[in-house]
């Protein structure tokens, strides 16, 4: 059929999905297929070329200082959802063969569009204290009201300055991640469209539905598959932070903050819990800025994470 001819025509994957190429939608689509008519040979193909190219984001991912899986020169009109529609790709690698870099490596695009960026800003609207204000949005700059409408995502660094406002404030010896500004003229790095909300959408849902990851019994009632703690979300945070946890059978549990030093801070349970799983929203009151490590034990089981609080 037209799929079976024309799917790896110009290749599989040599990048990642925008308005302009949504190939790559047509070849997850059938990837993930179960009609009887798909052709495995070509399943297969397609699967070991999606994990080459998430192989290839992981490289990227290692060695920039912010986990980002851009390329030089990348940093586009719109590159912020660049960087998260190759957290998509992650995804749906990690939901092929379970490989938790995948994972994690998606995870540090969520964390570089909330604040672990040059910026140390949050590039969505109502997120984060440091974060979009005025962005190339008509309703958000006529509603009469301070905050723009939240949940927006903006463009992000565009280092070939398409605007006017963007060339009076950089030039091309800036490095490109830096070449943003917050400001509502910026329309080539502050703009708002709903395809580039899309994948934020995306990928902000996926490590939400982690906290529901369980099988159910005969009932209906959702069980815990093991001991586990999640990674706090949203990380970096300011003031709250989401905690989940799972507990595999009725034990004595304990859930503690500590500093970078390893001093403990603050115990956030202590007590006994039957299996489930649980959600705890902390806090950061009278902390500072920096590293801390949330840290889940019980009789049979040991776990942490590092949180970042961004004051």
């Amino acid at each position: 059929d037209y799929f079976e001819f024309s799917y790896n025509l110009g290749g599989i994957l040599n990048t990642t999905m925008w308005w302009g190429y949504v190939k790559p939608l047509a070849q997850f689509t059938y990837l993930n297929s179960q009609q009887q008519s798909v052709d495995e040979s070509i399943k297969n193909i397609i699967r070991n070329e999606l994990y080459n190219y998430c192989n290839s984001l992981l490289q990227r991912n290692n060695s920039n200082g912010f986990g980002v899986t851009l390329n030089p020169g990348e940093y586009v009109w719109g590159s912020n959802s660049g960087i998260l529609n190759n957290a998509v790709i992650l995804l749906i690698g990690f939901k092929e063969n379970n490989n938790e870099d995948y994972l994690n490596a998606a995870l540090d695009q969520l964390n570089y569009i909330y604040g672990v960026n040059a910026h140390n800003f949050s590039f969505v609207t109502g997120a984060g204290t440091d974060r979009v204000m005025f962005p190339h949005h008509r309703p958000s700059q006529a509603d009469g009201i301070v905050e723009p409408i939240p949940g927006m995502l903006a463009g992000g660094p565009n280092q070939y300055l398409n605007d006017p406002v963007l060339q009076q404030h950089f030039n091309s010896s800036t490095p490109p991640a830096l070449c943003y500004i917050d400001d509502v003229g910026s329309y080539a790095s502050n703009e708002i469209a709903i395809n580039w909300n899309a994948p934020l959408l995306l990928v902000t849902g996926f490590f939400n539905s982690l906290s529901t990851s369980a099988i159910e019994d005969e009932t209906g009632r959702l069980l815990p598959e093991g001991f586990h703690l999640e990674q706090n979300y949203p990380n970096p945070f300011n003031p709250e932070t989401i905690i989940i946890y799972t507990v595999a059978y009725e034990t004595n549990v304990e859930l503690k903050v500590y500093n970078s030093l390893g001093e403990e801070i603050q115990t956030l349970v202590d007590e006994r819990k039957s299996e489930g799983i649980y959600k705890y929203s902390f806090k950061a009151e009278n902390l500072t800025s920096g590293f801390y490590l949330i840290r889940l034990s019980t009789e049979d089981f040991i776990d942490a994470k590092k949180m970042i609080y961004l004051k």
